[in-house]
């Protein structure tokens, strides 16, 4: 009788067991796949940012290779639409941080109850600290700005950059 009990109660601890590594398991995977869509979002992000000025870059190189046939380097007229791309990302960056800072919290309790989403209050917006942020969106978009400069001034005569040549 004693032996029939602990067999069930065994049991019992092994279901227990069974559904925490279940849980852990399901916990890992959730934790991994918003560490993805993170990722994404900054990835798609900062590649928006770099087209969206690439792109400007792109149609002012008549103004490139005006400022080139003026005589400024290479070296200037990258610094110079670097400072003001970095300028314009800085600005950017800052206005969203403190927009995001004041309605986080906010937005993610709206968020959770419009889809109904049980225990809202548990749920915290939470940042990341602002030198990785600043890593993300200013520094790393700001770099391939100076690549891609780089890239179309490298080589190209004024000419080349006022007529469109290549």
């Amino acid at each position: 009788n004693n032996t029939a009990d602990e067999g069930k109660s065994l049991e019992i601890d092994m279901r227990i067991i069974e559904s925490k590594k279940n849980f852990d398991l399901f916990n890992k995977l959730a934790y991994l796949l918003s560490l993805a869509l993170i990722f994404f979002s900054i990835f798609s992000i900062v590649l928006y940012i770099t087209n969206l000025i690439v792109s400007h870059i792109s149609k002012n190189k008549k103004n490139l290779g005006t400022l080139k046939a003026f005589g400024l380097s290479n070296n200037n007229i990258i610094l110079i639409y670097s400072a003001i791309s970095i300028a314009l990302i800085t600005i950017s960056f800052i206005i969203s941080f403190f927009i995001s800072a004041l309605i986080g919290n906010m937005l993610v309790s709206l968020i959770a109850n419009y889809f109904k989403i049980g225990d809202a209050s548990s749920l915290n917006y939470i940042s990341y600290p602002v030198h990785v942020l600043a890593a993300f969106f200013i520094v790393l978009p700001s770099v391939a700005i100076y690549f891609k400069l780089w890239w179309n001034l490298r080589g190209n005569t004024p000419g080349d950059l006022i007529y469109g040549r290549e």
